[in-house]
């Protein structure tokens, strides 16, 4: 890469479902946003950063789905490589995919709230968003539970089932044997190589948020900051969407997922709140990858 290509990056962040408050309000979704965005730009990205993160409905609507399809729809045309970064809510079974869930698609009631499907973007419909606005090279990067919907199957690289956490216990990593052709079959050429989606959670997982961002960012963060040199594992001084990846990959196993198998007091809340302590970052599988910056910048 001797000169950077045209790099675009459209970052949305929903914090903010319902003004007023809501125990379906997140917390960190829009820091995620803010800081994507800030370190993307920072490394010669030229970025539009938009957050659900207030009472002001008019505001919000800046992370809402028709905002987010006219910004894809605006970059008609353009001659370089996109990056759509997305945290917040996501869902499984919209329209029988997983979908992400801008602002609009939760809706408040006089007695709750309800889900608005029609206002959530499934996998498929994000890929349409893109091939209308003519963009072959996209990477698709998601902080959102079950976003491993997003990976089509057989279509991911790291060999790991759609659902990590519910098969840990249980067979203890056998698992590699069985998703071993699946691996093998995504590296077929005839496959789209413009496409590289990476998920933070497998299809019908949780993503978890601690601390100041969500788990998942944290290490993208990371990747682009202080440890850039660290997730750069060939050293030839630019960071792909491989080495992302796989920093994520080993960042979560060995402090988020980790911890959590070792203290059981941890395992016991989770457990008893129905939800699985393990999860693991997808890749799709193509015939390429991307150079996403350079480390030295």
């Amino acid at each position: 890469m001797p000169e950077p290509p045209n790099r675009v990056a459209l970052v949305y962040g929903v914090s903010t479902y319902i003004e007023g408050g809501s125990s379906v309000n997140l917390s960190l979704t829009d820091d995620d946003a803010r800081a994507m965005g800030a370190m993307l730009s920072a490394k010669g990205w030229s970025v539009t950063t938009r957050v659900a993160d207030s009472s002001v409905a008019t505001t919000n609507e800046q992370a809402s789905r028709d905002r987010i399809e006219a910004d894809i729809a605006a970059l008609a045309g353009f001659d370089g490589i996109v990056l759509f970064y997305y945290s917040g809510h996501g869902a499984y079974d919209v329209r029988g995919e997983s979908a992400i869930c801008p602002y609009g698609s939760i809706v408040a009631t006089g007695e709750g709230y309800f889900f608005d499907l029609g206002a959530m973007i499934t996998a498929s419909e994000l890929r349409a968003m893109f091939e209308t606005a003519g963009l072959g090279r996209v990477v698709i990067v998601l902080d959102s539970c079950n976003s491993g919907g997003f990976v089509a199957a057989g279509a991911t690289t790291d060999a790991i089932p759609d659902s990590y956490g519910v098969y840990d216990d249980d067979i203890a990593y056998t698992w590699f044997v069985g998703a071993f052709g699946d691996a093998v079959a995504a590296f077929s050429y005839d496959a789209e190589p413009g496409y590289v989606v990476l998920s933070a959670a497998g299809s019908d997982e949780f993503s978890w948020e601690s601390g100041d961002h969500g788990i998942f960012t944290r290490y993208l963060l990371e990747a682009g900051g202080a440890n850039s040199k660290a997730a750069d594992r060939d050293g030839d001084g630019y960071l792909s969407t491989t080495e992302l990846y796989r920093y994520a990959l080993l960042g979560i196993e060995a402090k988020w997922n980790r911890i959590y198998d070792e203290t059981p007091t941890l395992r016991w809340q989770l457990y008893a709140a129905d939800y699985w302590d393990d999860y693991l970052p997808h890749l799709s599988g193509t015939a390429s990858e991307y150079a996403l910056w350079a480390v030295g910048d």
